[in-house]
């Protein structure tokens, strides 16, 4: 793709043409990409669409609070906690009423506490505001 760039010695005629190309070659790139967009959306990237396609909101509080925020027991599965402002991520397997707590991105601070004892979550932000979801994957 070449721009035109303006010269001072061009002709009137020469510039307008320029001009025009420029932006016939930017409204081209505008429909490339926003095709792509539309490909992309629909196109099942490594498959994650399938992957979670029966995912689940358990529980969730876009706008945030703070203190115990989930306390409940978890049936057996495969479930994501996605913490906002720090980009938390934690995941978590139940089988046979026992729980195990991966971190894959921590919150950051020491105030707070996520456990899972049994099959019982455990969230506890204390005095800091987050939103958070809890996800069932599988």
């Amino acid at each position: 793709m070449s721009i035109y760039k303006p010269n001072l010695l061009d002709k009137f005629k020469d510039f307008v043409n320029g001009i025009k190309g420029n932006w016939d070659q930017y409204e081209d790139h505008v429909a490339d990409f926003e095709s792509h967009q539309a490909d992309t959306v629909t196109d099942n990237v490594h498959g994650l669409q399938d992957r979670f396609k029966d995912a689940q909101i358990i529980k969730s509080n876009i706008g945030g609070t703070n203190g115990v925020v989930i306390d409940m027991d978890l049936e057996d599965g495969f479930y994501l906690l996605l913490i906002s402002r720090d980009n938390a991520v934690y995941y978590i397997g139940v089988w046979s009423n026992e729980g195990n707590l991966s971190t894959i991105i921590p919150l950051s601070g020491a105030s707070h506490e996520i456990s899972i004892t049994g099959k019982r979550l455990l969230v506890d932000l204390k005095s800091r505001t987050r939103g958070y979801v809890l996800l069932k994957v599988s």
